[in-house]
């Protein structure tokens, strides 16, 4: 008998890993993967969510994008590009994340993100600007197509962690999972000097998430000290079912993964298999095509056994 839960891949489909080293001494196991939507699938639009990984000798990072399906209302007839945002997002992320904590080793939390903000929105502008050759309103509808994607990530060093994000997910330290509201304000949002009321159908509706000019740069979600933590999981919004409606069975697999017991990158799709999809409720979400409707994609990390 076909079942669907058992076609799914949730394949390790990494952004930058030509950054990571192939060592931590970090006694910690970090591994993600993602899944395309079965509305996308069904639909034939691409995964629209990214997922990356940094593995450093005294540093570990996760991130998750997602990319908007919605686009500008001169393009609406078309499902818009943004996973090229929610990839080129993750690994600048990824990137200037590295530059920053090599140059700055003790930086804290809130200059850490001012800065990586302010970095990633040069790199976007000067993309959007070589790509439009600074047309005002071709550049708006560049940027409402390509880079309308929301972004959840993490830091954890010897001393300290942090979990940060702008935009909508989940992310969750010692299996208490919260979940992050949506308020229309993307990153990207911040290089628009005027969007006209009505211009862009970014959200569930027709009607302008951003009606006003004005993004939200990254903020700190949750901080504390590495020593007092077991784990932090962050996921795309495709986890909302899961998260909501199926958290016992989230946490089996957040504190299965605790099996690991080698730093680095691990291979979560195998647990995700193992306590997720094998659990009774998921399995029937899965087969009676509620679960994952829209891309859903995680990183978790695990503080391994001695």
């Amino acid at each position: 008998m076909f079942s669907l839960s058992s076609s799914f891949l949730f394949s390790e489909h990494f952004v930058g890993n030509e950054l990571s080293d192939s060592f931590t001494s970090l006694p910690f196991a970090i591994g993600g993967s993602r899944q395309q939507g079965l509305h996308h699938m069904m639909d034939g639009q691409n995964n629209q969510d990214s997922v990356g990984i940094l593995v450093g000798e005294n540093c570990l990072m996760g991130v998750v994008s997602d990319g908007c399906s919605s686009t500008h209302l001169e393009t609406r007839n078309s499902v818009s590009n943004n996973e090229f945002g929610s990839n080129l997002l993750t690994h600048l992320v990824l990137k200037l994340s590295k530059d920053i904590l090599a140059k700055y080793c003790d930086i804290e939390d809130d200059r850490f993100l001012s800065l990586l903000s302010n970095k990633l929105l040069e790199n976007v502008n000067a993309i959007s600007s070589i790509v439009t050759s600074g047309d005002k309103r071709e550049r708006e509808i560049f940027l409402c197509d390509h880079f309308m994607a929301t972004i959840v990530g993490f830091v954890i060093c010897h001393g300290k962690y942090f979990v940060f994000g702008s935009g909508d997910g989940f992310y969750g330290v010692d299996n208490m999972i919260n979940e992050i509201t949506f308020d229309g304000k993307y990153l990207a949002l911040n290089l628009l000097d005027e969007v006209e009321s009505g211009d862009c159908s970014i959200g569930k509706t027709d009607k302008s998430h951003f009606e006003t000019s004005g993004g939200k740069k990254l903020s700190i979600l949750n901080s504390g000290s590495t020593e007092e933590i077991n784990n932090i999981f962050i996921a795309t919004d495709g986890f909302d079912v899961i998260v909501k409606q199926n958290e016992v069975a989230l946490r089996d697999f957040i504190i299965g993964c605790s099996e690991e017991s080698r730093p680095g990158i691990f291979p979560a799709s195998r647990y995700i298999r193992k306590y997720l999809l094998e659990n009774d409720n998921v399995k029937r979400y899965a087969n009676d095509f509620l679960w994952p409707q829209d891309d859903a994609s995680f990183v978790l990390l695990s503080r391994i056994k001695h």
